[in-house]
């Protein structure tokens, strides 16, 4: 059995778990995330309001990690922390489990969710960056509920992001794979990444599917 890190992540400088890299990236973050200019307002408020969730990972002990996720998608269903090691669900039935067919979505303990990168070494696309840590955010799909592409408080809420986004990254361009904001993508996976130009990083999703036995063996 392993001992999951999960748990709320706290919008004052200076609190955290963990080791001391870790309180230098969360103190980095919240520098970022919590500025008025920041782009994403979803992820500022979140963090705000003590609605964001974190884990991290000991390079000895990685395995905590699928425990950590599967107990953050069971929060996202039954708002409860700290429950007992959980079984991971399968990939969901409706997604289909290739990423280059239609409606694929990165799925995890039997939820979908958007996920994305913010990595150390970016520093003209600082939307991507939050400090000298690899972070990696898994958006549920139920926190699009209300706000999804093609519905006019989603479509405003995205075109205000992006407005701000222009600003952000100022001076590089808006990168070709985050699409159009009223209409969704039928790559998502080229969001997951996004490099500094504007290219990708690969040409296929290097994401392959094993379902839920292997991680079912870490934990």
């Amino acid at each position: 059995m392993t001992e999951n890190h999960l748990q709320i992540f706290e919008p004052e400088l200076g609190v955290g778990p963990g080791p001391e890299w870790l309180a230098e990236a969360m103190d980095d973050y919240r520098i970022h995330v919590l500025q008025q200019a920041y782009p994403c307002n979803f992820g500022r408020r979140s963090l705000e309001k003590r609605e964001l969730y974190m884990t991290w990972v000991d390079p000895d002990r990685p395995d905590t990690l699928p425990g950590d996720v599967a107990e953050f998608m069971e929060i996202t269903q039954t708002d409860r922390l700290g429950r007992e090691p959980l079984a991971i669900r399968p990939w969901p039935e409706d997604i289909p489990e290739e990423p280059d067919e239609e409606g694929w979505m990165f799925s995890f303990h039997g939820v979908e969710m958007f996920v994305f990168a913010l990595v150390p070494t970016h520093r003209l696309r600082r939307s991507r960056y939050a400090g000298p840590a690899l972070v990696i955010m898994l958006l549920p799909k139920s926190v699009f509920v209300g706000v999804e592409v093609g519905t006019p408080a989603g479509n405003a809420a995205r075109l205000g992001i992006r407005k701000r986004l222009a600003e952000w990254d100022q001076p590089i361009e808006f990168h070709p794979s985050v699409g159009v904001y009223d209409v969704m993508s039928t790559e998502e996976w080229r969001q997951y990444f996004l490099t500094e130009d504007s290219s990708d990083m690969h040409e296929t999703c290097p994401l392959a599917h094993h379902g839920a036995r292997v991680m079912q063996e870490q934990t």
